[in-house]
């Protein structure tokens, strides 16, 4: 299969994607956002108690598919271990929408609600960011525009297999049987970001100087030991390490790209082509929980711990 057709097959596939979430009941409540873009629709699951931390969730996709709602079982499953409110964004993506349209739409959601947390009686200044695949590159580079700006700083930053190398050429990243196939790799590149671009930090975080990496918030990286990501994700946690970022950088073997994902799916899409197929081992229940570990751990520690010592301090002075 060529280049073109394959962006053929993938714009088909989209859109069958788009007609079956419409026709599918959700758990999350549906807000609309007013972004620089227009609007963003993002997908709110409530915490219980009133001033909970916040958590936004980035789908993934390569740029260029994928849903926010798509994401539900996952952050409902958050919401309901941890008692936090869980913010699932669904940002525009290419081709019809190239870089920078999803940083945007991610940048002001989160400012969107750091000003208007008070209306939604939820803690504005506990907010925390996970990511997946093409995700984690955006929560990646929310962190830094939180940083850059001063409008916002994040708690923390978990990023799942993330994509972060959109400059390299993907024949040269690893190759497993359960790899993410070079066509659709160099199929997302394309469509995402000019060549000319590829390298900017907002684009490819895994090619940020240490000046650019020093002062974010900590960070957890979970890779898959057979994704041709996994270089790059365990580059990035060094590299964090190196300008003195608090980072956990968790290896989860025996498994391919996407598999939380896949595992959390509500099976809502159809398989883009030439996609790999999800083919779970039996094992899986034990890779997702080594996983999850990770990632509610990260969560205590850096979003929910710092927001029960400002509860109970602000509890005292009353």
């Amino acid at each position: 299969m060529n280049l073109e057709q394959f962006k053929i097959d993938l714009a088909v596939g989209v859109r069958r994607a788009l007609e079956r979430i419409g026709n599918t009941e959700l758990i999350g409540e549906k807000i609309m956002i007013p972004c620089r873009g227009g609007e963003v629709d993002i997908y709110l699951y409530r915490a219980k108690r009133q001033l909970a931390p916040v958590l936004f969730d980035l789908h993934g996709g390569g740029f260029v598919y994928g849903h926010g709602a798509d994401e539900e079982l996952f952050c409902d499953c958050l919401r309901k271990d941890l008692d936090i409110n869980v913010i699932s964004i669904n940002y525009r993506k290419a081709p019809k929408f190239p870089y920078p349209a999803a940083v945007e739409d991610v940048f002001d959601v989160i400012c969107h609600w750091k000003e208007h947390a008070a209306e939604y009686q939820m803690d504005g200044e506990r907010m925390a960011i996970i990511g997946h695949s093409a995700g984690g590159n955006l929560a990646a580079v929310a962190a830094m525009m939180g940083k850059e700006s001063g409008k916002y700083q994040l708690r923390c930053q978990i990023l799942n297999y993330p994509f972060l190398d959109v400059l390299s050429n993907p024949a040269d990243k690893p190759k497993y049987p359960e790899a993410l196939p070079v066509l659709l790799i160099k199929t997302f590149s394309e469509l995402y970001a000019r060549p000319e671009d590829r390298a900017l930090p907002h684009i490819s975080p895994a090619l940020c100087s240490q000046d650019q990496l020093k002062g974010l918030p900590p960070a957890a990286v979970l890779v898959a030991e057979y994704d041709s990501l996994r270089q790059e994700g365990e580059r990035y946690g060094e590299l964090l390490r190196q300008a003195g970022v608090p980072v956990t950088v968790r290896c989860i073997q025996g498994i391919g790209h996407g598999f939380i994902e896949h595992y959390f799916a509500r099976g809502v899409y159809d398989r883009m082509p030439e996609e790999p197929q999800s083919i779970l081992p039996q094992d899986i229940d034990e890779k997702i929980a080594a996983a999850m570990e990770v990632i509610e751990e990260t969560l205590n520690k850096y979003l929910l711990e710092t927001a029960a010592e400002a509860h109970d301090k602000y509890r005292v002075k009353g």
